[in-house]
């Protein structure tokens, strides 16, 4: 009931923002026509006017069909739960699979590819809470709302530069008008997201969705863990990352993310070039700022083969990346990928899984050392958060 009452409350809104739009619209075009030195000006402002209201008519009518989408998926959807819940009593049952420890296999259990196949493709929707498509569509609602406000506003703002244009008369009025009718909207229009915002935290659906997406943020952080700490260095096969491409700091974290990805779809461990040591961002190297890539695997004697392609160096134990600008052979493990395996889980609980995956890369290399950490920790006592003079 929650669900229809936000539900309810987008399609009121909705619909009072569009007629307090038409009722100042449509009182400036009245003034602007009945005006005496208006013209065949005055009539092109207001034929334009008119256009651009009725392509934001068909934009909220757009609006209000997908409401109607959410509400008819919400109702599938509490009757899908209902039916699960009854069949299976055990509350155990109802984690994701995601959750359990010992349904994620090690990368020694061998499975043929590390981004293949990992779980059964669908099983952790046997104890969804609320549908796929329900996400979809409920962040399709809330960009759309967004989209409308911006669709509006420029409308606005372009019809008040017009009026301007179109001559003096009635000028300051048409103005004044013109911002009461941005300053309501905006107004309707953050009540709305707010709505929108709150109908994925009905029945609990946004703590189940951060619970299962932090599973699956689990599960990631665990496979490049033990990628990075293979139980024999010596015989691992690895990938050479050379951290100074010649760019800024952005620039080269990006290229080590990437070295990451190449890494882990390939399942060899990544190590940076002379383990870091030499970076032009410190002079103490990479790990006076941030934790090793790995605790047990380092940068050793063994001659590394330049990169040819996923067949070409299959037979190579340690391979050397170059920079993605001049890398031929290219795999299919580059951004915008992401993991199969997570797919369906990623498209249901986050709005851009090539992004989240990406994250996981660069939130396990920003890991900070204890050198940062005691510097940002002394840093933030001189700052007086807080307190004002």
């Amino acid at each position: 009931m929650a669900a229809f009452s936000a539900l309810g409350k987008l399609t009121i809104l909705a619909l009072a923002v569009w007629i307090l739009l038409l009722v100042y619209i449509s009182g400036v075009l009245v003034k602007m026509q009945t005006t005496p030195s208006g013209g065949s000006e005055g009539s092109g402002v207001a034929a334009e006017a008119l256009q651009r209201i009725d392509q934001a008519t068909k934009d909220i009518e757009r609006l209000r069909k997908q409401n109607e989408d959410l509400k008819r998926l919400l109702v599938e959807s509490s009757r899908n739960v209902a039916d699960n819940l009854a069949a299976d009593k055990d509350p155990s049952k109802h984690d994701s699979l995601l959750g359990h420890p010992k349904n994620i296999p090690r990368l020694g259990e061998k499975p043929t590819d590390i981004l293949g196949k990992i779980q059964p493709a669908g099983a952790v929707y046997q104890v969804a809470h609320l549908s796929p498509q329900h996400d979809q569509l409920r962040r399709k609602v809330e960009n759309g709302v967004l989209e409308l406000f911006f669709h509006y506003s420029s409308q606005l703002r372009h019809l008040t530069k017009t009026a301007r244009d179109a001559g003096p008369q009635n000028v300051p009025e048409t103005e004044k008008a013109f911002k009461n009718a941005i300053d309501s909207a905006s107004a309707h229009f953050y009540a709305l997201m707010a709505d929108a915002q709150k109908l994925g935290e009905v029945d609990g659906a946004g703590t189940l969705r951060d619970r299962r997406l932090q599973n699956l943020t689990n599960l990631m952080q665990k496979r490049i863990k033990a990628l990075q700490n293979p139980p024999d260095c010596a015989n691992a096969r690895k990938l050479l990352c050379n951290l100074n491409k010649g760019c800024g700091f952005g620039c080269q974290l990006h290229h080590v993310a990437y070295c990451f990805v190449i890494a882990y779809g390939t399942e060899r461990t990544l190590i940076l070039q002379n383990d870091g040591r030499e970076w032009r961002y410190s002079s103490q190297g990479w790990t006076a700022a941030f934790l090793p890539v790995s605790d047990s695997c380092f940068d050793g004697p063994a001659s590394a083969n330049p990169w040819i392609s996923i067949e070409g160096n299959k037979n190579h134990q340690v391979v050397s990346l170059p920079i993605v600008d001049g890398l031929s052979g290219r795999p299919p493990y580059l951004p915008q990928s992401f993991p199969k395996d997570l797919a369906d889980d990623l498209v249901h609980l986050h709005g851009d899984p090539p992004a989240w995956f990406i994250g996981q890369f660069v939130s396990y290399l920003m890991r900070s050392s204890p050198k940062l950490e005691k510097w940002l920790g002394e840093a933030e006592s001189r700052i007086r958060f807080g307190e004002v003079d």
